[in-house]
């Protein structure tokens, strides 16, 4: 976290956790419904950790909005081959403020600010 900044507590249950892999979610992922990722950070510590495979939903927000609580994969607004899983913490105007669930140590909207909805790439669905 930077110097001088203070922790912003989440609107959501950091707590709240992501299910294991389903045999469903391991069929769409086999059907190509699915993408795989690994996390390679430590921002979303507790909820994933380092080297956990996660299953992506790309298509997830074609028909519906993000949801605050939803965890996102997400390109950096600046770097946009840079990928980031982070939680949605608020939404306002169509742009999306994600956070790591581990603030100390993740660099997130509290850094770049809100990010538009084309750099939501799809929503974690599980992880194995």
């Amino acid at each position: 976290m930077c110097p001088g900044t203070k922790p912003v507590k989440p609107d959501f249950p950091v707590s709240s956790s992501l299910p294991d892999c389903t045999v469903w979610e391991f069929l769409l992922w086999c059907c190509r419904r699915r993408r795989r990722w690994e996390v390679q950070g430590r921002s979303m510590l507790p909820t994933l950790s380092p080297g956990n495979q996660v299953l992506i939903h790309p298509r997830a927000y074609q028909l519906t909005t993000p949801q605050v609580g939803d965890i996102v994969l997400a390109c950096h607004p600046f770097q946009r081959q840079l990928y980031l899983i982070k939680r949605i913490q608020s939404v306002s105007d169509h742009s999306y403020f994600l956070v790591g669930d581990n603030a100390a140590e993740s660099t997130d909207s509290r850094v770049f600010h809100a990010v538009p909805l084309d750099c939501i790439v799809g929503k974690v669905t599980s992880f194995f």
